[in-house]
């Protein structure tokens, strides 16, 4: 790893001092000063508990991150390395380059490509769990998960080698109009029957069909100063699959930074006559910061994500719907220019389940399950504190509570135990 990230600084070097290249390196360590955990039973007796103390990698791990990055009109190119000292090895985070011609821009590699407004300003260096735990589109969805994401792969949960062309006009300083292309690497498979897999030969004819062994994704956005922001992406990631989302952001409002969204997803396979519908799988998201102040803003991010399995024909019963919430609420106050206090809570539950049940008579019938059926909310407190010490270096503590089955029903505490826990998180960034 040492002779990896040698070569790298010396070719940054190189790179800077004849192409004006970008270095940047951070260094982040994200442990637990103090951890406990406790587990009970619907007695009140403790099962099991957990103490730690000192983990300096137990909230969300240490990190480091050498980017190299250069850039000019006609074009440029971004390398991220992470180097993993505790196992000696380095990885490629996003490495990726692009080609302007004229409104038309070329991009290939491995990369993150949302256009999304997630109105994350004041996440800071909380983990993704206690601040944005979720981004926008279906949660847990089958493919409309994290949807703008548009080189993201929902089976593999990672980023793809992608190729995109991005077409972009400005008929005026205030307006923005943009349309994307991607092909997103989606590997092979035996079945044609759902995936765009590669070239497979059908068993009785001797004969190959061929499809493509990419996926396909894009984006539409439209933005005018001062008015909104707007912007639609879809992504196909397998064949008879389509996931789908639109975003809005209005403009006009100076306090305050809203994104309204719908996402879509749905299994398009023809099932022929035993099918009446197909899989389908929606979410609203709304998030928004509000500025009440010079030093003091409230930010809120609100998911609701609903999955409906395919109806088949003639069934006596409806099919299997579940419906799913997530809310996030953080006050942010900049007692000064170098210390920010801290306030975030989250919960997440089940909030409707539809499934098959039997009546008195043993005959098929649904069952209807609410928010204390499905072990009612799982919550948490963070209150906490940032200190920059200047614009290289931030220590970042906190305390977090967490704790489960919230308005469960009884009948839910006495088939489950209920866990919570609490620690005292610490984040040391140092970025150059």
């Amino acid at each position: 790893m040492k002779k990896i990230v040698s070569v790298l600084a010396v070719a940054a070097l190189t790179l800077s001092a004849v192409f004006a290249a970008d270095i940047s390196i951070e260094y982040k360590t994200a442990g637990n000063v103090y951890y406990e955990e406790k587990t009970k039973d619907s007695d009140g007796a403790i099962t099991s508990s957990t103490k730690t103390v000192l983990d300096q990698s137990g909230y969300d791990g240490a990190s480091s991150c050498f980017v190299l990055s250069a850039s000019s009109d006609i074009g440029g190119f971004y390398l991220d390395l992470d180097p993993d000292a505790a196992n000696d090895k380095t990885t490629f985070d996003q490495w990726y380059a692009w080609l302007n011609l004229g409104n038309l821009q070329t991009t290939v590699g491995l990369w993150t490509s949302r256009y999304v407004n997630r109105v994350n300003a004041d996440a800071g260096n909380w983990a993704n769990d206690d601040y944005e735990r979720y981004k926008p589109g279906v949660i847990g969805g089958s493919y409309a998960h994290d949807i703008d994401n548009l080189t993201y792969n929902t089976s593999e949960g990672h980023q793809k080698l992608s190729t995109a062309l991005a077409y972009t006009i400005r008929p005026n300083d205030n307006m923005y109009i943009m349309a994307k292309g991607v092909l997103v690497n989606a590997g092979g498979s035996d079945s044609i029957a759902d995936t765009w897999g590669g070239a497979f030969m059908d068993s009785e004819t001797g004969s190959y069909t061929n499809t493509f062994f990419s996926g396909f994704a894009g984006e539409l956005a439209f933005k005018m100063e001062g008015l909104i922001d707007v912007n639609f992406a879809f992504r196909s990631e397998k064949r008879n699959a389509l996931g789908a989302g639109l975003f809005v952001s209005p403009l006009m409002l100076d306090m305050a930074d809203i994104m309204v969204g719908f996402s879509y997803g749905t299994d398009l396979y023809d099932y022929g006559k035993g099918v009446d519908a197909n899989y389908y799988e929606y979410a609203v998201d709304l998030r928004g910061r509000f500025k009440l102040s010079d030093n003091f803003a409230i930010t809120t991010m609100n998911n609701v994500s609903s999955f409906t399995d395919a109806k088949l024909k003639g069934a006596e019963i409806d099919p299997n719907n579940a419906i799913k919430m997530w809310n996030m609420l953080s006050l942010a106050y900049d007692s000064s220019e170098q210390l920010r206090l801290q306030f975030t809570v989250e919960n997440e539950c089940g909030l409707y389940a539809r499934g098959a049940g039997v009546d008195n008579e043993g005959k098929a019938k649904n069952v209807d399950y609410y928010a204390g059926d499905l072990g009612g909310l799982a919550l948490s407190f963070i209150p906490g504190v940032t200190w920059t010490f200047n614009e290289n270096a931030s220590l970042t503590a906190g305390l977090k509570f967490t704790v489960d089955n919230v308005a469960a029903s009884s009948d839910y505490k006495a088939a489950n135990d209920t866990t919570t826990s609490f620690s005292i998180p610490v984040v040391f960034d140092i970025a150059l």
